[in-house]
């Protein structure tokens, strides 16, 4: 049975169902980015060198809460793609997947154009296909909580 939400026109979502369903997605991409770039896909050792400087360690990284909060903005606009008309979890899926790949398209193009240090391509294709299935499954899973909680 697809799960499907609809917030216009008296719909069956509610604005509870929603936010507990951004905050849900925001804990799960928190966590999943944490493993992602911390054991997957680590920065290279010739990016951080190119860095230098600018690259934070381990001694000074800003407070986790930052993060999250990133993760929170996402996950907004992640709902604003998904619960604004009625869903299968399929095309949820499919709205988290090209969110995410935009999100980090516009993060890369714009770190590109920015900073003049090689990434290797196959770090960007890495992280862009880790974006789109966290997406797609995100996507999938605001619609689920939002509607559990609505």
């Amino acid at each position: 049975m697809p799960y499907s939400v609809h917030f216009l026109e008296g719909g069956s979502m509610t604005l509870k169902g929603g936010l507990i369903g951004v905050v849900a997605v925001s804990g799960l991409m928190y966590l999943a980015d944490w493993g992602f770039y911390m054991g997957i896909c680590p920065t290279p050792p010739e990016v951080k060198a190119a860095f230098g400087t600018l690259m934070f360690t381990e001694a000074n990284m800003p407070n986790p809460g930052w993060y999250f909060l990133m993760e929170l903005c996402v996950a907004g606009l992640l709902a604003f793609a998904c619960l604004q008309t009625t869903l299968s979890t399929s095309q949820a899926a499919q709205r988290g997947a090209l969110v995410f790949a935009m999100v980090a398209g516009a993060i890369g193009i714009s770190w590109g154009m920015t900073l003049n240090v090689p990434v290797p391509m196959s770090m960007i294709f890495t992280e862009l296909a880790y974006k789109v299935v966290l997406g797609a499954v995100s996507g999938v899973v605001l619609v689920m909580v939002s509607k559990r909680f609505s």
